[in-house]
């Protein structure tokens, strides 16, 4: 059960966009770990949606909720027809993304160098402190333990795989909170609420969101566009 680090930091934009998420796996108990892993790299900013990362077969109807969820099945108890066009499925046994039928329901993508950068960081830390292999394909993986991004492979002469030592948690979290802190640039400046001596409660009233967005990279317009109207931005 993995995830390459594109296909973590994709992860990452569904959850910040308040997208609906389904993972599927024949390793139940590794989704919870993968779901928590990347709920964790939203930080500063939190997931208010249904959190369900192993959902039982009686609850499996919620898969239709009309709100955003993560909500993970076995491999064999859902039928992929199932699953509403506007919901990703992310197929964690072969680190595959399906993006959602409904092309609107998609959101913009999170680009631009500072996501670039994350790659790099994290690529880079894979292969410095992962055992490589040139015989083996080197691979960026989110690993069942946990923020912790298993590399390249080798196997040993008894055909068991090993790795020398885990990526360091501070990396990935650092690295991630780079791109974080790129998207949320300039957001105390727009803060109006101290300026503001009647309050209504909006959220226009309380923050300058045209400024925000201006402010912005431009790579990263769109996305700080839409982000602003999640639960995770105003929450």
């Amino acid at each position: 059960s993995a995830l390459s680090v594109r296909n973590v930091l994709e992860v990452l934009r569904l959850m910040l966009l308040e997208r609906k998420v389904v993972f599927i796996s024949k390793h139940t108990h590794q989704m919870t770990v993968v779901a928590e892993s990347i709920r964790n790299l939203m930080f500063p900013l939190n997931w208010h949606g249904v959190y369900i990362p192993v959902c039982p077969d009686v609850m499996r109807h919620l898969i239709r909720a009309p709100m955003s969820y993560v909500i993970g099945f076995d491999t064999n108890s859902i039928d992929i027809r199932d699953i509403p066009d506007d919901a990703t499925l992310i197929d964690l046994d072969s680190d595959e993304v399906y993006p959602c039928v409904d092309v609107k329901a998609r959101g913009p993508p999170l680009q631009g160098v500072h996501v670039e950068k994350c790659v790099n960081i994290l690529r880079h830390e894979i292969e410095t402190r992962c055992q490589v292999n040139p015989k083996h394909r080197s691979d960026e993986r989110i690993h069942e333990t946990g923020f912790v991004f298993r590399g390249s492979t080798a196997a040993r002469g008894d055909g068991c795989l090993s790795v020398r030592v885990e990526p360091r948690e501070s990396v990935i979290r650092g690295a991630v909170l780079q791109v974080m802190c790129a998207v949320l640039k300039g957001y105390e400046p727009c803060l109006e609420m101290a300026y503001n001596l009647n309050p209504t409660g909006r959220i226009e009233d309380m923050f300058a969101l045209d400024r925000f967005v201006r402010g912005a990279e431009p790579s990263l317009r769109g996305f700080v566009k839409e982000l602003m109207v999640t639960t995770p931005f105003i929450a």
